[in-house]
């Protein structure tokens, strides 16, 4: 549907709808459409592994959109049991971990699977509403790759993927930001152009919320 952008909850609606957006974009908000389902990622394309392990749906939607057409498959877990039950089966090429997660602080969980010979070596991209020096001191110390504060914009978030993976992703996301006239073309507009704003807006929302 062109000129639509389809929103995951009311919650995240209610933020987009407050947002000062140029007359020409044109904005349908459909709760009952999850954003994940909008992934350019097709099966031919995946050789690399991602897993996203982020509670806050929003974000986790986010950072799906953001990976877009890029030749990976990304896996979602909302939580580290979830987490748990994935990495079973399964070492990935690379880890993005939020560190407000229930059950367990990322942090700790992240030590956790250093204590795996198998994840030793798995380059771990921390992306994080916290901001103070000890949680990015201990992160150093488990050896994450990088600290990625929220709100982060989608370049930055893509520069991080590509330098832990040692790949160049630019021409597919290039690609990617020329189909406007695609079946997805508008969101992956919106994202691009608001993505900032967004990501800061619900990061406060949720520091509000959690009292972070």
């Amino acid at each position: 549907m062109a000129g639509c952008w389809f929103i995951p909850d009311p919650e995240f609606a209610a933020i987009i709808s407050s947002m000062s957006i140029p007359s020409g974009h044109g904005r349908c908000l459909n709760t009952s459409s999850p954003l994940q389902l909008m992934t350019m990622t097709t099966a031919s394309e995946k050789k690399l592994t991602i897993l996203s392990i982020e509670d806050d749906p929003d974000i986790a939607s986010l950072i799906r959109l953001l990976i877009g057409r890029a030749p990976a498959e990304l896996l979602s877990a909302h939580h580290p049991t979830e987490a748990r039950e994935i990495l079973a089966d399964l070492t990935p090429d690379l880890i993005l971990l939020d560190l407000m997660l229930p059950e367990i602080n990322g942090l700790d969980f992240l030590e956790e699977l250093r204590g795996e010979e198998r994840f030793v070596k798995t380059p771990v991209l921390v992306v994080s509403v916290r901001t103070d020096a000890a949680h990015r001191q201990r992160a150093r110390e488990l050896g994450a790759f990088r600290y990625r504060v929220k709100p982060f914009s989608p370049a930055s978030l893509r520069h991080d993927i590509q330098d832990a993976l040692s790949v160049d992703w630019s021409e597919y996301w290039q690609e990617e930001h020329s189909a406007s006239t695609t079946k997805y073309g508008p969101v992956i507009e919106f994202i691009l152009l608001y993505s900032d704003e967004l990501l800061s807006r619900l990061a406060v929302a949720r520091c509000d919320a959690t009292q972070c």
